[in-house]
């Protein structure tokens, strides 16, 4: 339990900042992480839609306009999974190339 401070407007309520975090990590992640599968496997797919939300934290990114917050995740989510295949095409020989091709070319589609 944190001791008592006194409110100082100009910062943010960290409590409330969680509070709102964590409304949009459980309202979103499940649809998230199933987005992600249709690009990369599960196990990758779930390790990426926790990355984006931890980057949402750490850049304060929760004060998004609620209408926004959705497409906003979606679009981290998709734009992290084009990283992770073209990363796979760089890191591994010409057999796992031709797969990431294909996914890459239907994220672009």
């Amino acid at each position: 339990m944190r001791p008592h401070q006194p409110h100082n407007t100009n910062e943010p309520d960290t409590d409330s900042e969680e509070i709102v975090f964590n409304r949009i990590y459980r309202r979103h992640v499940n649809e998230l992480t199933r987005y992600a599968c249709k690009f990369v496997p599960r196990e990758e797919a779930a390790d990426i839609v926790h990355d984006v939300y931890i980057t949402m934290w750490r850049q304060k990114k929760i004060f998004i306009p609620a209408d926004e917050v959705r497409y906003f995740l979606y679009r981290c989510v998709l734009n992290a999974c084009k990283n992770r295949l073209k990363h796979l095409i760089r890191t591994h020989g010409f057999q796992n190339e031709d797969a990431a091709q294909l996914q890459l070319a239907e994220i672009d589609f």
